[in-house]
């Protein structure tokens, strides 16, 4: 429960230190860049073993590393394009929807139990999320870019799928090595991508930019970790939807409180259902 409660924290920190980093106008994947050579570099000081590449290469979830490491950097080039493209609420909608991936990954692939009130409770977990993220501007979508927030969902849908695929499969008192080795070709490929982008601008690196991206190295290196920790706890089917409707509820409600950002009545009710939808999981 200990791994359940903290991968709920760590996510929550990652939105609201997101937020911020709106709010102060930063550059946004300079500091993703840095963040991901600060989880590497924190990951790999956890391990405290000698690393070998040809050993680390070797081992059974290499590939599925690569796939997640790709994978994390596509699904934030859609995040950002969708949010522009599609709006912020149809994008969040979609990237949180993205959890019926891994919890039919979970009924099918790792016999998690069926239970009545498991399924019910996913269903309105679903639906909640459609009300917290309502708003006026919601769902005017142009379906010529629908692909986009699409292709959203099943990049997030498929992070967190690998990753319970490789913890369930592959790994054995190695998480922390996996997690280092995504981190690292992650930094690797965004670090490409950054150095040779016509969007790359030198002026914009500074302290402000680097010191942001060391603290969310370390948000999301904990976000990982404890994730990882959390499945060997827990199926799949309850982990990721108490996670993910957890997010979206206690996030709402901060926004509400620190930010100042506006709740409807509806929003009120995707908060309660989402309640609803915890217990509901939870028992079931």
């Amino acid at each position: 429960m200990v791994y359940l409660l903290l991968t709920i924290l760590f996510a929550v920190l990652i939105y609201l230190f997101f937020k911020i980093i709106g709010m102060l106008k930063l550059e946004v994947f300079q500091i993703i860049v840095v963040n991901y050579l600060i989880a590497t570099i924190l990951g790999f000081s956890i391990w405290q073993q000698p690393v070998e590449l040809v050993s680390m290469v070797s081992k059974p979830w290499f590939l599925t590393s690569i796939l997640i490491a790709i994978s994390f950097i596509a699904t934030f080039y859609l995040f950002a394009l969708s949010s522009v493209k599609a709006g912020i609420a149809i994008t969040a909608v979609s990237s949180k929807m993205s959890v019926l991936m891994p919890v039919l990954a979970g009924f099918v692939f790792f016999d998690d139990r069926i239970s009545i009130l498991k399924v019910i409770g996913i269903l309105l977990a679903l639906f909640s999320f459609l009300l917290v993220f309502r708003s006026r501007e919601s769902f005017k979508l142009n379906w010529k870019i629908l692909v986009i927030p699409v292709l959203l969902f099943i990049g997030s849908g498929l992070n967190d799928t690998l990753t319970k695929y490789a913890q369930h499969r592959y790994i054995f008192n190695d998480e922390t090595l996996f997690l280092s080795t995504i981190f690292l070709i992650s930094f690797v490929l965004s670090a490409i991508y950054l150095a040779t982008s016509n969007s790359f601008n030198r002026n914009m690196v500074s302290v402000k930019n680097i010191g942001a991206g060391v603290i969310l190295g370390i948000i999301n290196f904990g976000a990982m970790y404890f994730m990882l920790a959390g499945l060997n706890d827990f199926e799949a089917t309850f982990f990721f939807p108490i996670v993910n409707v957890s997010v979206v509820a206690i996030t709402a409600i901060l926004g509400f409180i620190i930010f100042k950002e506006k709740l409807s009545l509806v929003n009120w009710g995707g908060v309660l259902l989402a309640i609803i939808s915890i217990l509901l999981i939870s028992v079931g």
